[in-house]
């Protein structure tokens, strides 16, 4: 119980923390290439879903999973989004460059007026792929520490 109230309490921190700082946005982007496995699918799915809430979909663990997102008013105030990429046409491949990644992971990008001021990728995806529970949790918790030390 304790456990799940400090989870609670830190997730609220983090959001108020957030909304504090006006021209910040944070974007959980997924890069891809063209064509793409079902895994990669997956991770697309789950990632949308633990940041954005919704139906998140794994491919390992065949069916969906409903996931109600932490973050609903952040995202609802335009503070938080998720956005999925192609980057394999030349015009998008600076995102590979710009947040010092590689495609099939999903990142944390802080930008402040417009300006990038840090990234995180979330490496550990593809390891936890088998558990839809486990992954969404993974994603929030990262997201939410991430909140917490905005610039």
């Amino acid at each position: 119980m304790k456990r799940v109230l400090f989870g609670a309490l830190a997730l609220l921190s983090a959001l108020a923390c957030a909304a504090d700082k006006p021209g910040r946005v944070v974007t959980v982007y997924y890069l891809h290439n063209t064509w793409r496995c079902l895994s990669c699918n997956s991770i697309e799915s789950l990632s949308r879903a633990a940041v954005m809430g919704g139906k998140g979909e794994n491919t390992k663990v065949p069916g969906t999973v409903e996931v109600t997102s932490p973050f609903a008013e952040l995202v609802k105030a335009g503070g938080l989004a998720f956005e999925s990429i192609n980057i394999d046409p030349p015009e998008n491949q600076h995102y590979l460059t710009d947040f010092q990644t590689k495609p099939k992971f999903p990142v944390m990008v802080e930008t402040v007026d417009g300006k990038i001021v840090r990234t995180k990728v979330l490496t550990e995806v593809w390891d936890r792929l088998g558990n839809s529970a486990e992954f969404v949790k993974y994603v929030q918790a990262e997201l939410a520490t991430f909140l917490k030390d905005a610039k």
